[in-house]
């Protein structure tokens, strides 16, 4: 099952699938990559930290 993780405004969501062919810390990349080309992260904009992020999303912190 795939975990989500909305971040300081709806407009981040990630959601990472544990059984894809695809690693975990590319999925995130991605996912944030085009969050920010999408406009969906403004300039500015703060993500978590990256302890806060990896609890949320339940992944450890060396990952993130």
């Amino acid at each position: 099952m795939p975990l989500e993780w909305s971040g300081l405004s709806p407009e981040l969501l990630l959601t990472l699938d544990r059984e894809s062919t695809e690693g975990l810390r590319t999925q995130m990349e991605r996912q944030i990559r085009d969050a920010i080309r999408a406009g969906r992260l403004e300039v500015g904009e703060r993500l978590p930290s990256s302890r806060e992020l990896a609890r949320r999303i339940g992944v450890s912190r060396g990952l993130v």
